[in-house]
């Protein structure tokens, strides 16, 4: 999937995405928080593998990183699931904004939160 490609080319493991070791982030502009977040949105349309909440939120992570914008990384559970798919949720937000997840995201308990 995306993630490890991406993984590959910059050698990073998960933990360098949702635990990045730079205190210089900042708030991003409205309109490139907006832009990243309609791309990540339209990417499982345009691709032809899996590319699920968890890699979205992973995605827009890692482009946020490098551009040294805060943002917030959630991981939920739902504990009314009927299926094993919706019992866990991830998703990403911002200061300015939320950035994909967030339409569902009120159904689920947050588990963990990166900052």
């Amino acid at each position: 999937n995306i993630i490890s490609a991406i993984n590959r080319l910059k050698n990073n493991n998960i933990t360098s995405i949702l635990e990045p070791s730079s205190n210089n982030f900042k708030e991003g502009s409205p309109f490139f928080v907006f832009m990243i977040s309609e791309i990540i949105e339209g990417l499982p349309r345009r691709i032809p593998m899996p590319f699920r909440c968890y890699e979205r939120a992973l995605t827009a992570r890692f482009v946020f990183n490098l551009f040294n914008i805060k943002s917030f990384f959630y991981v939920g559970f739902n504990p009314n699931a009927t299926t094993r798919n919706e019992k866990l949720h991830a998703w990403l937000g911002t200061d300015v904004c939320d950035v994909c997840g967030f339409s569902i995201k009120d159904k689920y308990l947050v588990l963990k939160k990166y900052e």
